[in-house]
């Protein structure tokens, strides 16, 4: 422990040595300096800059003028208590001052004399700002009421000097020191203040100890504190003690600090002035401005130092609402800094069990703070007082591990009406608590805060089951007990929902006898559905398991466990699965529904359900959504033909939807299963969509389906392979009706029967002679003599009609003929003034051409029209005889062939032209201008 002495400087104070400081006072942090002379100056410390003064009015007539002795503050500071050698009394008002500090304030005088009167004031003790209690030198007690300046003389001691006084408003009593008795009485001020004369015969309670007598330093042996603790300087030594108390004799409670006590390098007759700091520390001023600490604990002087002044201090100062100390000399002024205090008192106080009295301590580090609680929860603990306190005091405490304080708390032997378990409990839930208001996130405390709450969740769940065990024992019924303490840790699990380890509580909860809605609370809490989902499927509760879904947000989890609900609860899957159409991808869905239609067609006929119900979620998620994913179609497919119970009218239902799903689907993979499993009717409709025609007639024909290989037949557009697949079916009609009817007339009747519908159906592609080659021994000439007859009138009749088209043709070959030749003999008749209708000169001044058209053209200016045309074959072929014609120009044919070339049709009216008809128009200045209107 350590003191500092930090000098006050007050430079606005004009401080003589005959005008030094009369009194110092401070409380409730404001600052009073008031000097002999009447200059007063207030300062509130925590605004320090605003400093108030005022002059008071004092007789200064001659050299033994008024001056100023001593001043008083109430407890809040609000009035201040002036006394002056004349026995004026000034009341001041603090407020009024420091609000103004240049301008009026208000001061009041109280009445001097004998009577209602007060002469020469000697101590004062404040009740509180408005109220406070006086003795004098003549030994009288006053009460005086400050606001209105009234006095009551409530004591007159006529044997004996009243040394000390304190008055306790909250246990309504005082107490006073005369000579040397301390003694005290309960009385009211309020309400006995008219009978307060009557009181004072009969006190309490008296102790005596020795007076001081002789010359000593002394000048204050009594002081009293705000706390109502009070202390007397004696001969025996220094007395203390508490007016609060809790005691019928308060002076049997007070202490005795034994002036032997003192070390004899300290003359205890040297004091001059004491305070009591608080209910440990007692400060005392010696008369070689030593200041000494008496640690009450012990009685030891625990600091001795000395004031660096050259000026005697002669006053000790205590702030009672702030607890600051300051020393005054008559020129100088210092604060006094203990620090320290605290690393020397709480030990103290926790060897004499007072340990809330050492947390209040200032100063303490937070090892000191752990040791205390430590310390207070092991007393507790030891001694079974409060088993639950000492565990929350270990709890707050660092100073052990957690293992140790819990190996401590199991160790105990405690009564047999309380469970180590709770003790337990109290002591990791206060652990818990104590961790969270540090910092959650940091790593040290993440993993105390982890391994808690499952510790605390271990014993709510350890707890539980020995109620179910009593509970079974005994037969009694606990189910509110039970119910309660499900409560509490719900709500503990709700309330650390962010600190908890599921994974772990998971595994504690499930050893609780009855833990299917506890497990389901607590991961409902963490919102944790996966595990809830789990959980429920484990116990083959599928509703539940599918009531989960809905709060399911990883799509995942709903396909990985969409197997298990489909196989166990179908109906209710696929309705909780139409429920969430437009979260889930149905095409992952596929490969349940494909496992769920191995079990359903494994139970045949025993099928449970009764419906396929996974077909029925394809079909309405294709007629709804009418995907183009091939594999929805190849699934609806493949169940309908995979489905042993399927027959005829299965078949023509798949047909249906084959027919209805275009090509959505995929055409091989379904006509290779069709045919695997037998469906013979899907597979001759694939064939035929494939135009497979002759694999399709030669399965119908072997699957007997007669009718439908005829409608095949009708469907074929080329006519080679329809009357070969024909001819396929017409021998199988044959062999059928032959091998049936074998005798008689009436077979003889139905194989005439069968040839005649193969001509009628064949539409005459079918002749009797094409039957021919197939005809076994089993029909006869007699049999087929009618449909040959018919076959060769027909013939005859086709041979007539062909006759006439061989004349008609001969007749028109002759007239074409004849045409030719008149044509060869055609001409023209040229006038001298017809010109070239390219060049629109005179057509005869070179070699020209005239076509049927009566269109003329110079040679020349043809050969450029057909070079300018878009006619690229012609003028290739020109091209390539004029080169021939410069290399050899007395070949007469390429001349000839030349010719013909170029009179092949005329450029004016042929499709060289009307090529040319999206072309844009070239038209000369003159010609448009006679165009114009």
């Amino acid at each position: 422990m350590n003191v500092e002495f930090e000098e006050v400087s007050l430079d606005f104070v004009a401080l003589t040595q005959k005008n030094h400081v009369a009194s110092l006072q401070v409380s409730k942090n404001i600052f009073t300096v008031i000097t002999k002379k009447g200059q007063l100056y207030v300062i509130d410390l925590d605004r320090p800059e605003h400093v108030g003064q005022h002059q008071l009015d004092l007789c200064t007539t001659n050299d033994n003028g008024e001056l100023i002795l001593k001043s008083w503050i109430s407890p809040n500071a609000q009035t201040l208590l002036c006394k002056t050698n004349f026995n004026k009394y000034h009341l001041i008002q603090i407020p009024s001052l420091l609000s103004s500090p240049q301008g009026q304030i208000t001061v009041k005088n109280l009445p001097q004399g004998r009577g209602k009167n007060i002469n020469d004031m000697k101590l004062v003790y404040w009740i509180d700002d408005d109220q406070l209690l006086c003795t004098t030198v003549n030994n009288e007690v006053y009460w005086v009421n400050v606001k209105d300046c009234s006095v009551k003389l409530i004591l007159s001691q006529q044997s004996g000097t009243i040394d000390g006084i304190s008055y306790s408003p909250n246990k309504n009593l005082l107490l006073m020191v005369i000579n040397e008795s301390i003694m005290y009485w309960s009385l009211s001020l309020g309400k006995e203040l008219l009978q307060l004369e009557k009181k004072f015969n009969h006190p309490i309670q008296i102790e005596q100890f020795d007076r001081f007598n002789g010359n000593t330093y002394i000048k204050k042996r009594f002081h009293s504190n705000s706390l109502n603790q009070f202390l007397w300087i004696t001969a025996t030594g220094i007395i203390y003690g508490d007016l609060n108390k809790e005691s019928k004799q308060l002076l049997n409670e007070v202490n005795v600090v034994l002036t032997v006590e003192f070390p004899t390098s300290i003359d205890y007759n040297s004091i001059k002035d004491a305070v009591i700091l608080d209910h440990l520390i007692i400060l005392l001023l010696n008369e070689n401005n030593n200041i000494l600490v008496i640690n009450k604990l012990n009685n030891k002087i625990v600091l001795n130092e000395k004031i660096d002044t050259p000026y005697p201090i002669t006053n000790i100062t205590l702030d009672n609402i702030q607890n600051t100390l300051w020393l005054n000399s008559s020129l100088t002024i210092f604060e006094v800094i203990l620090q320290g205090q605290s690393n020397i008192l709480w030990d103290l106080l926790c060897q004499q069990n007072r340990y809330q009295e050492a947390l209040q301590l200032e100063g303490l580090h937070q090892w000191q703070k752990d040791l205390i609680h430590y310390r207070m929860g092991t007393h507790y603990l030891k001694n079974t007082e409060n088993l639950e306190e000492g565990a929350k005091q270990l709890a707050i405490s660092n100073s052990l591990s957690v293992s140790s304080n819990i190996l401590q708390i199991s160790d105990l032997k405690t009564p047999t009406s309380i469970n180590n378990d709770d003790v337990l409990q109290t002591y990791l839930l206060t652990k818990l608590k104590y961790l969270l208001s540090k910092d959650p996130q940091d790593q040290f405390y993440k993993v105390q805060i982890c391994l808690i709450t499952n510790w605390i969740v271990r014993n709510y769940v350890k707890t539980l089951n020995s109620l179910i065990d009593t509970q079974i024992d005994y037969l009694s019924e606990k189910p509110n007990e039970i119910k309660q303490l499900e409560n509490k840790l719900l709500s503990f699990c709700e309330s650390n929902v962010s600190h908890l380890d599921f994974n772990t509580i998971y595994q504690i909860v499930s050893n609780y006898e009855k833990s299917n809605h506890l497990m389901i609370s607590i991961a409902t809490l963490n919102n944790d559905w996966v595990f809830i989902l789990r959980y429920w499927i484990q116990k083959e509760n599928w509703y539940e398991s599918l009531k989960v879904l809905n709060n399911i947000n990883d799509l995942s989890i709903i396909y990985q466990y969409s197997s298990i609900l489909m196989v166990n609860c179908p109906e209710l899957t696929i309705q909780k699965w139409m429920q969430l159409e437009k979260q889930i991808d149905p095409i992952k869905l596929i490969p349940t529904l494909l496992t769920f239609f191995s079990l359903y067609q494994k139970n045949s006929p025993q099928r449970d359900p009764k419906v396929n119900v996974g077909l029925t979620y394809l079909q309405w998620y294709i007629n709804k959504y009418n995907p183009k994913d091939k594999i929805f179609y190849n699934t609806v497919l493949y169940m309908l033909i995979c489905d042993k119970s399927s027959n005829d009218s299965t078949e023509d239902n798949v047909i249906e939807c084959l027919n209805r799903y275009g090509t959505k689907y995929d055409i091989n993979f379904i006509l290779r299963l069709s045919l695997k499993l037998q469906r013979k009717k899907i597979s001759i409709h694939l064939m035929t969509k494939l135009d497979l025609y002759e694999n399709a007639i030669s399965l119908a024909l072997e699957s007997n389906f007669i009718d439908l290989a005829k409608k095949i037949l009708n469907e074929i557009d080329d006519k080679i392979l329809k009357k070969k697949l024909f001819l396929q079916l017409s021998q199988r009609l044959l062999i059928d009706v032959t091998t049936v009817n074998t005798l008689g007339p009436e077979g003889n009747n139905d194989i005439k029967s069968v040839i005649r519908s193969i001509l009628i159906d064949s539409d005459g592609l079918i002749q009797i002679k094409d039957l021919l080659p197939i005809f076994n021994d089993m029909i006869t000439m007699g049999t087929i003599k009618d449909e040959i007859l018919e076959s060769l009138e027909n013939y005859n009749e086709s041979m007539t009609n062909m006759n006439k088209e061989i004349k008609n043709s001969i007749k028109l070959k002759q007239i074409i003929t004849g045409q030719m030749k008149a044509f060869n003999e055609r001409y023209e008749m040229l006038e001298p003034s017809d010109s070239c209708d390219s060049c629109h000169k005179l057509l005869t001044i070179r070699k020209f051409v005239v076509f049927p058209c009566d269109h003329c053209f110079h040679c020349d200016c043809l050969i450029k029209m057909i070079y300018n045309s878009n006619d690229i074959v012609l003028k290739n072929q020109i091209e390539a005889l004029q080169r021939k014609i410069l290399n050899n120009k007395k070949n007469q044919e390429l001349l000839v062939k030349l010719e013909e070339l170029m009179t092949t049709k005329c450029c004016l009216c042929s499709d060289i032209t009307i090529n040319t008809i999206d072309e844009s128009l070239d038209i000369a200045p003159a010609q448009s201008e006679k165009w114009a209107l």
